[in-house]
């Protein structure tokens, strides 16, 4: 008995889908229609987008051979000397570096030809800029030179122009074994590549600063103990020398106990140089083992081959999607109509 009843629920849901089909069926020219249109509008997109150019670099987080010293730095370690910090904290601070304003803005303000910067060649390619400086600044935009000059006014439009670049022409991506690919992309090749080498020198320099700004403030904390140190030793030693050259044929007490102080005076200053000198040397190398190298082992260069999107494509692509998504509103059609039959019989 059951048999039978799921015979029937298979037999009856098999002349439903027959016939779906064949009213789908009916369709078919307004579907290919459908799909001729979707081919002319991707085509047509396809045809007017211009060539994207993209400029990739890759570089590599050492922190293991800084300088050729790994090895002793190893040893250094053991001992509990030295400051080799983690390799994942490092590689999350290079991504949050890499998206800082100083670091992108800061790009675009370096120098591109000898009278004027990448900032003037990102302004001139960029039409949606061009005319929020128009409604901002009566169409003249004099930006400052440095990233700490920007107003509150010049900021309104670095703002935007962060985001552009940010969101459609940096991606900078973290891949195994601490390997990172920067890659621009724009419109124009040499804007691309240029802009490659200026953002990947700010990010080089700002994390190598941002790394080390403590081992740095130590060593020159500890190199003023020094410097004043060897001033005052200096002229102890002087006044020591001028002593027992004055005092040379007399024999006086006072004289010999001056000679004694000074003497003694000279010799902590001495060791306390010394020890001073050690210190600085110590902080040096542990500012040295602190410091993590962004090693570039791959540059762009010219020329680039332009990426394009391709008319052919775009009409496959356009054909195939319109089509898909033809059957689907037509489908849905025929199965709101089934549906409204149903509810009106019952």
């Amino acid at each position: 008995m059951n048999d039978s009843f799921d015979e029937i629920n298979i037999i009856e849901i098999l002349r439903k889908v027959l016939w779906f089909l064949k009213e789908l069926k009916k369709k078919r020219w307004s579907i290919f229609l459908f799909a001729v249109f979707g081919s002319i509008l991707i085509g047509t997109y396809a045809f007017k987008q211009p060539p994207v150019f993209i400029a990739q670099s890759q570089l590599h987080i050492d922190q293991e051979n800084i300088g050729g010293l790994g090895g002793v730095l190893g040893l250094v370690g053991k001992i509990g000397l030295g400051n080799k910090k983690g390799g994942a904290l490092t590689e999350d601070k290079l991504l949050t570096i890499s998206k800082a304003k100083p670091v992108v803005i800061g790009a675009l303000l370096q120098e591109y030809t000898k009278d004027s910067t990448l900032m003037d060649l990102y302004l001139k390619l960029n039409s949606n800029i061009q005319d929020l400086i128009e409604e901002r600044f009566d169409g003249t935009w004099k930006y400052p030179k440095t990233i700490d000059s920007f107003s509150r006014e010049d900021w309104y439009i670095g703002k935007k122009i962060y985001d552009d670049l940010i969101l459609n022409k940096i991606k900078f991506e973290l891949g195994e074994d601490g390997v990172v690919t920067l890659e621009i992309t724009s419109n124009n090749p040499e804007f691309s590549v240029e802009f490659n080498e200026k953002y990947l020198d700010k990010v080089n320099k700002y994390f190598i600063k941002k790394n080390t700004s403590k081992e740095i403030g130590i060593v020159n904390n500890i190199k003023q103990v020094v410097d004043s140190v060897f001033n005052v030793l200096s002229i102890k030693e002087v006044e020591l020398a001028l002593l027992k050259d004055n005092n040379r044929s007399l024999v006086k007490s006072n004289a010999m106990m001056k000679n004694i102080v000074l003497e003694r005076e000279v010799q902590l200053l001495n060791m306390l140089y010394m020890e001073s000198v050690n210190r600085l040397e110590l902080a040096k190398f542990n500012l040295l083992s602190s410091t993590p190298v962004l090693e570039i082992f791959d540059r762009p260069q010219y020329p680039i081959k332009p990426i394009e999107f391709g008319i052919i494509k775009g009409i496959l692509l356009g054909g195939i999607g319109f089509g898909f998504l033809g059957v689907f509103i037509f489908g849905g059609l025929i199965s709101l109509r089934s549906l409204k039959q149903i509810l009106a019989e019952t």
